[in-house]
């Protein structure tokens, strides 16, 4: 299975500012990639790194960009375009933004300051079109400047509860939004080109999964579906919803941490779209690490693996932000994660995925699918069917109708469902492993009936 391992470690004594990373965010472009980072611990900074072939780390131009001491810089975002970055600010004409020279390093634009946006915002989101952000005192996503981050909408009345976060993803004749509310509600929007957010699909907190104090949300797809993920420290879960083409929102899974994960609080989550159309998810809190999984296409993740921070006194303490990648080389994909907290340092992880192929659904009329010698992703038809991976690390996942699987060469994940008769012909303990989550109320393994 993919499993992370660690490939570098970075001190605050070898990098200035490098205490209370809040939030870092990817570019990608030409060729190249940087990772930024906005730091906060008696002042506030912009970190600037490049990132090598390897997915390790390199300080932009040998230093970081001091910013300034105000205590309400919010979040970072990078501007459409890539050449900006843009600062929220939780007070009056506090959003900031920084151009990125031609080294990818972070500076201050001569003669910029910030613009004038008349409230506190408290997120920003953007897309490589656009731009918008979440005030206390509206109760829509506010349209903004690309470049400079000024509101070009007044966003209406209060909100019905107050706002905790903000994910855009580009689509098809616009920007789909998703916001969550601190009670746990949900609700997404689209915009047209040039238009002001409105609302598609509302889900209040009593009538959704269990989302308390929500700290994180990402648009993603996997498969081709989209997915909208959303973090709940208070509940310590993941909630996973499927979206419509118009937005409309279907609750699709709900996670709770147990002694097996590692995202008790949840604070931060991050995704990595793969070039196979596969995505896959971390989620980290105050648990002592993290834990990976796959997003199957219909919004379920499947755990992979935990990582537990190293006892060396640089693990990041309180962890409150997640970038994961996937790069695509000889070998296959590679995952790579950066993830920093309030203590000091920042650690990068790396994990080989192996060659990953598209994920394949067997449908009744089809209902036997063959893996290759990749890393395959076979999921069975609801009436069941024979899902055979080969060589390979598969993961195969089972329906309630029953059905056979068989795993071949290699370390398998055998998903299985709820309902129906899972036969699994090759199963090789401390090699395989199965996927027991999808049975409710499952407590012991006595509880399993076993031929």
């Amino acid at each position: 299975m993919v499993t992370f391992g660690l490939t570098q470690m970075l001190s605050a004594a070898e990098v200035q500012f490098l205490t209370g990373l809040q939030d870092l965010v990817l570019r990608e472009g030409d060729g190249r990639a940087q990772l930024y980072g906005l730091s906060h611990s008696r002042r506030f900074a912009a970190n600037s790194w490049e990132i090598g072939a390897d997915g390790q780390l390199t300080l932009s131009a040998g230093q970081n960009l001091y910013i300034d001491d105000s205590p309400v810089r919010m979040g970072l975002a990078l501007a459409p375009g890539g050449g900006h970055l843009l600062i929220a600010g939780a007070a009056p004409e506090m959003m900031l933004r920084l151009s990125i020279g031609s080294g990818g390093r972070a500076t201050r634009p001569e003669g910029d300051a910030s613009p004038g946006f008349e409230g506190r915002l408290l997120a920003v989101a953007t897309t490589a079109t656009s731009a918008f952000g979440l005030s206390a005192g509206a109760g829509q996503p506010l349209r903004l400047d690309p470049q400079t981050g000024t509101a070009l909408s007044s966003g209406g009345g209060a909100p019905d509860s107050p706002w905790a976060g903000l994910a855009a993803r580009q689509i098809a004749g616009g920007t789909l939004l998703a916001t969550t509310g601190a009670d746990g509600s949900v609700t997404t929007w689209r915009a047209g080109p040039a238009e002001d957010p409105e609302a598609v699909s509302h889900i209040p907190a009593l009538l959704g999964p269990g989302i308390a104090a929500p700290t994180d949300l990402i648009l993603t797809q996997s498969g081709g579906q989209l997915l909208l993920l959303v973090s709940g420290a208070g509940s310590s879960s993941l909630s996973s919803f499927r979206l419509a083409p118009d937005g409309s929102l279907t609750p699709a899974w709900h996670l709770i941490d147990s002694r097996g994960s590692r995202f008790e609080k949840v604070q931060s989550l991050a995704v990595a779209e793969t070039a196979s159309g596969r995505s896959f998810l971390v989620a980290g809190g105050g648990d002592g690490g993290v834990s990976l999984f796959e997003l199957l296409p219909d919004g379920r993740p499947v755990f992979l693996s935990n990582y537990i921070w190293p006892e060396i006194g640089m693990a990041p303490g309180n962890l409150s932000t997640l970038v994961l990648r996937a790069t695509e080389g000889a070998g296959g994909t590679r995952l790579d994660l950066y993830a920093a907290g309030q203590t000091p340092g920042l650690l990068v992880l790396s994990a080989p995925a192996g060659p990953l192929t598209p994920a394949r659904i067997a449908t009744p009329e089809a209902p036997d699918l063959t893996g290759t010698n990749g890393a395959d992703l076979l999921i069975a038809a609801p009436g069941g069917g024979h899902l055979s991976g080969g060589a390979g690390n598969d993961i195969l996942v089972g329906s309630s109708g029953g059905g056979q699987m068989t795993g071949g060469a290699g370390a398998d994940l055998f998903v299985v469902a709820p309902g129906g008769t899972s036969r699994i012909l090759d199963f090789t303990p401390g090699e395989d492993r199965l996927d027991l989550s999808g049975l409710p109320m499952l407590y012991s393994p006595a509880s399993l009936s076993l031929e």
